[in-house]
């Protein structure tokens, strides 16, 4: 589409000249001749205006009460204004520049000057609106990347709850592993006392229907031998004094079985600490090392020695189902470079825990793989993982990163040997 030039000047002789010059030159523009200063406004105001030449001087409304309605109204902003004047009227020239005008032309104008002056403030006023659709683009691209940005972000923590739940799932497929055991045991050895129970039930009918016999007919000794002997019979056949015996350890055993499952319920209760909210509470290292290895034993007891060496340490204020979950990350990742490592036989897993200066410290060390020195940088950076495609988030270390490092101020260090193994260090400071 064409650019648009307003020429605004009371003298018709002045508006026809001038348009005749830019119509002969090589402007590729609309021309459009105003006489007087009311009529441009209203052009400007139901058109499309690049540059308006506006002569200063004119009756009813003067070059100056238009700019001052364009400035008013913005249209500055929009269109270039070149002052149209004669050398007699310079003096207003810097009041105009100082509202905005972009440039002036001399009376008696100069054809190729003039030509000249208004090619410069078209071409000024294109590159102003490319420079403004550029803008409105950059805009635009920007509402979208803050869109995607609020999407990733989005994402993102989908991806994290996905990791706990994931996380979630692969305790639960332990727990269920661990309790399916005890109970199975408590299932066989409960029928097995049922069994039982019925024999001691007969027995129990025949002794006392005999006792009663014999409480009729005391006097009758040959009988009351025969009920003795027939009691006796049955009390061997039963097998009663080895049932009587044998009940004692299954009972035993059933309670045990019993209590190792309120040891797994009781681990795992600890180890998610759904009875506590978000606030720093008196947390115990040793104890949550305890809990977390109930919880994962299920995944390290086919592929890793645990050895686990407590140390005397203090209470620190911290929040327990993140520590734990930091404590989670670390050892199933150090399960991973275990079983990677050694495909027909068990690794090794140490684990302690210690005072140091002002800081409560754990330490999860394996003998797997290790980690490329180049990759050790980036292995807290979000997303980033060692492991095939489709397995993990590479979100485990970077959300246990912020959970030591920027919620609880401590120091979560790693030093790793390629082919040797890794060591991660948790230190909780004592006091915050």
């Amino acid at each position: 589409m064409d650019q648009v030039v307003l020429i605004v000047d009371d003298s018709l002789l002045m508006c026809e000249m001038t348009k005749d010059f830019l119509k002969k030159s090589d402007i590729k523009a609309s021309i459009h001749v105003c006489s007087n200063g009311r009529a441009a406004i209203d052009f400007i105001e139901t058109n499309e205006v690049d540059v308006v030449v506006l002569d200063v001087i004119m009756p009813e409304m003067t070059g100056t009460e238009v700019m001052e309605y364009l400035v008013d109204h913005n249209y500055l902003a929009k269109l270039k204004v070149i002052m149209f004047t004669s050398l007699s009227e310079q003096h207003y020239l810097k009041g105009f520049f100082e509202m905005g005008a972009f440039d002036f032309i001399t009376k008696p104008i100069h054809e190729e000057e003039f030509i000249a002056r208004v090619k410069n403030a078209l071409n000024d006023q294109k590159l102003q609106r490319q420079l403004y659709q550029t803008i409105e683009v950059i805009k635009d691209q920007n509402e979208v990347l803050e869109t995607l940005n609020l999407q990733l972000k989005n994402s993102q923590m989908m991806v994290i709850q996905q990791e706990q739940l994931a996380g979630i799932g692969h305790l639960a497929a332990g727990v269920a592993h661990e309790i399916n055991n005890p109970l199975g045991y408590i299932i066989s050895n409960m029928n097995i006392l049922q069994g039982y129970a019925n024999k001691i039930n007969t027995w129990s009918a025949t002794v006392e229907s005999a006792v009663s016999e014999m409480d009729e007919r005391k006097a009758e000794f040959p009988l009351l031998e025969k009920w003795v002997t027939e009691i006796t019979t049955l009390s061997k056949s039963s097998e009663m004094d080895f049932i009587l015996g044998d009940l004692t350890e299954l009972l035993e055993d059933t309670f045990s079985g019993l209590e190792r499952v309120r040891k797994i319920v009781k681990g795992l209760r600890l180890f998610s600490r759904i009875d506590t909210g978000q606030e720093f509470e008196a947390y115990n290292l040793n104890e949550g090392i305890e809990n977390t290895l109930v919880v994962t034993r299920n995944e390290t007891k086919y592929t890793a020695e645990i050895e686990v060496e407590y140390g005397e340490i203090v209470d620190v204020l911290a929040l327990g189902g993140e520590i734990n979950q930091t404590l989670l990350n670390l050892i199933i990742n150090a399960v991973a470079a275990v079983r990677e490592k050694y495909q027909t036989h068990k690794g090794k897993i140490n684990i302690c825990s210690y005072m140091e200066n002002n800081y409560v410290c754990c330490v999860v060390k394996d003998n797997g793989v290790g980690i490329k020195q180049e990759t050790i940088k980036d292995i807290f950076k979000p997303f980033f993982t060692t492991k095939p495609v489709g397995v993990g988030t590479g979100l485990g270390l970077s959300i246990s990163y912020d959970i030591i490092v920027n919620k609880h101020k401590g120091i979560l260090d790693v030093q790793s040997v390629l082919g040797e193994g890794t060591t991660m260090t948790v230190k909780l400071p004592v006091c915050r």
